[in-house]
């Protein structure tokens, strides 16, 4: 005989492991923003990186 109580904690345990990933890839902004020199000219290829994290990008 099958114990759907155990089922039921296993489903919704498997439920949230595959649910995680997907939750924090919609946690993403967008910040927009120009990167300036010393004497206010606009930088191109310059890199910019979130403190704190590995995300980053190269500007145009």
């Amino acid at each position: 005989m099958w114990n759907f109580k155990s089922l039921q904690k296993h489903f919704v345990l498997l439920f949230l492991f595959c649910a995680i990933p997907f939750g924090m890839s919609f946690a993403q902004s967008t910040i927009k923003g120009t990167v300036n020199d010393e004497t206010g000219e606009p930088v191109i290829g310059a890199s910019v990186k979130v403190q704190g994290t590995n995300e980053g990008a190269i500007t145009d």
